[in-house]
């Protein structure tokens, strides 16, 4: 089981793929928190989640996750985990770009866009959170103009470049 003794955070978690996504975590063994915006529709999938696995282990919570301030909270208080699953967020509907209500947009982007962005953000700042190495790297360069410009422009020393095509 894969998910066996796992923790999977799922924002979004009450319908659709995210639901789905804690039904398959919960049924390979994993410990589940899901977040919605509605609570009606948390108390429906929690109500759900409790029906199929009545032993399991999960939380569910209301909040929105365009609040950066509520989502830095709700992982402290979901505290470390193993996988982070975002689905929050309705899709934009489907019409030519010239119909489109822009301030629509923007709140699906809050959500879906810098939702997922503020829940990496705060999620992966838990501590005792193991950070995949992308994350832990650090990050800077000093460069010296002189190592790209040749004498009139030209590019510098290239040597130990990889300089295959794109």
């Amino acid at each position: 089981m894969r998910f066996e003794n796992k923790d999977i955070v799922t924002l979004g978690g009450s319908s659709g793929i995210g639901l789905a996504v804690a039904h398959a975590a919960l049924e390979e063994g994993g410990r589940v928190s899901i977040a919605s915006s509605r609570q009606e529709t948390i108390d429906k999938a929690y109500g759900a989640l409790k029906a199929d696995y009545p032993a399991a282990k999960f939380k569910a919570d209301a909040g929105n996750v365009a609040d950066e301030d509520a989502l830095d909270d709700y992982f402290k208080a979901v505290g470390p985990f193993d996988h982070l699953v975002h689905t929050a967020g309705e899709d934009l509907p489907l019409s030519p770009i010239a119909d489109k209500d822009l301030r629509q947009a923007h709140e699906r982007f809050e959500i879906c866009y810098w939702g997922a962005f503020a829940a990496a953000k705060h999620g992966f700042a838990i501590d005792s959170l193991p950070k995949p190495e992308w994350l832990r790297r650090k990050f800077s360069a000093s460069l010296d103009a002189s190592e790209f410009q040749g004498p009139r422009g030209e590019s510098g020393d290239q040597s130990g470049t990889d300089s295959r095509p794109l």
